[in-house]
C-alpha cells in the first residue's frame, strides 16, 4: 500500500490550528491509544505527522479537532483551514485558502489532500 505523509508544520503552525488544545493537552486526552504506539509513531503525532491507516484520535491528536466534518456513509470527512489566510495577487486577482482534508473509511485514514480554494479577488486601480 502506498502509505501517503503529510506533516502539518509543513502547511502551517499547528498551536494556531488547534486554539486553546495543545498536542500535549490532546495526548493525556487520549493517552490510552498514546500508550499502546511506538515511540517513533508518538514523536511523529508530536510533530504533527499523520498518514494513511491513522485512526480518528491518532489524527486528532496529531491536528487537533476539524474546523469541519462531513458524514457519508461509511466515509468521513475532516478539514482543516488554515488559520491565517495566504493571499497571492496575480494579474487575475485571485487569493488562495490552504487547508487539508483527512478522508476516513471504516475507522481509518485512506486520504490526505491539501486544499486550495480560489476566490475572485477585486483590486481598486
Amino acid at each position: 500500500m502506498n502509505r501517503a505523509l503529510i506533516s502539518s508544520g509543513a502547511l502551517w503552525c499547528l498551536g494556531a490550528l488547534a486554539g486553546c488544545s495543545t498536542v500535549s493537552s490532546r495526548i493525556q486526552e487520549k493517552s490510552a491509544a498514546f500508550a499502546a504506539l511506538s515511540p517513533v509513531k508518538q514523536d511523529a503525532l508530536r510533530q504533527g505527522t499523520i498518514e494513511e491507516g491513522d485512526t480518528p484520535d491518532l489524527v486528532y491528536i496529531a491536528l487537533g479537532k476539524p474546523f469541519h466534518i462531513k458524514q457519508d456513509g461509511p466515509v468521513t470527512l475532516w478539514h482543516y483551514d488554515r488559520p491565517a489566510q495566504t493571499r497571492v495577487d496575480t494579474d487575475q486577482g485571485v487569493e488562495y485558502q490552504h487547508g487539508i482534508d483527512v478522508t476516513f473509511q471504516n475507522g481509518v485514514v485512506v486520504g490526505i489532500q491539501a486544499t486550495i480554494q480560489m476566490e475572485p479577488h477585486w483590486r481598486t486601480r
